[in-house]
């Protein structure tokens, strides 16, 4: 294995190497070009994070998961909404993932009293955003902030109509796009879970293949990807 310590390049030698850096970052950037073998990424995610005023039970939050259809042929709506172009895709969105962390943590309470929060994660399309990959995080431009405020704000029309008594209660507002994925979470293309789960993904070979043991002579795999096939 080859680390940098400071400008100097250090080798050190081992019988074994165990990469817990998920599955893309060790396969396109630990190891040479002629070792790389990978399925494609999975969908890029768009995140909203919505700070609320009142406790989990003031605000009626349960520690569950939602998951929001608004279709019933998801491969129809999902093909529907990536081919909208990106200013329009925000009334199109297919689906909703909606949890409310400090609703499931015992300890919240304690530590931020009359606060409650929720996430919101939904279907996104990379290259709608890469554009503005190189400009910097925090710094980038008007168009940027436009496009992700349009998916947020769809997201909490949504949120209002399943928890009516949110009404009011939203102290703050914060989304993520597929390039704060890329940033954050060291997710390339801001596929954050990982590999693609195509039906070429569940090939016995390939789900072979992203086990502990890969293919590659003593290199080893830790983390979520060889219990749950994603990292």
């Amino acid at each position: 294995v080859s680390v940098k310590k400071g400008q100097e390049q250090v080798n050190i030698y081992c019988p074994i190497v165990i990469s817990d850096a998920g599955l893309f970052n060790t396969y396109q950037y630990l190891l040479p070009e002629n070792a790389r073998c990978l399925p494609g990424p999975s969908l890029s995610t768009l995140s909203v994070f919505i700070c609320l005023r009142g406790t989990r039970k003031d605000l009626g939050l349960l520690s569950t998961n939602y998951y929001v259809y608004f279709d019933t042929d998801m491969d129809k709506a999902l093909e529907r909404y990536f081919s909208t172009p990106r200013e329009k895709a925000a009334a199109h969105i297919p689906f909703f993932f909606i949890t409310s962390p400090s609703a499931k943590d015992p300890t919240w309470e304690d530590r931020f009293p009359d606060r409650s929060t929720m996430v919101v994660l939904m279907p996104s399309f990379y290259e709608w955003f890469e554009e503005w990959q190189e400009e910097p995080k925090g710094k980038r431009s008007s168009d940027y902030e436009t496009l992700k405020t349009s998916f947020a704000e769809a997201c909490l029309l949504v949120i209002m109509k399943l928890f009516p008594q949110l009404e009011g209660k939203v102290e703050s507002v914060t989304g993520g796009s597929p390039l704060t994925n890329q940033f954050y979470l060291a997710a390339p293309r801001g596929a954050c879970y990982g590999t693609n789960h195509d039906m070429g993904r569940l090939h016995p070979h390939v789900m072979a293949s992203l086990r502990a043991q890969s293919p590659i002579p003593n290199l080893y795999l830790t983390g979520i990807l060889p219990c749950f096939a994603m990292t």
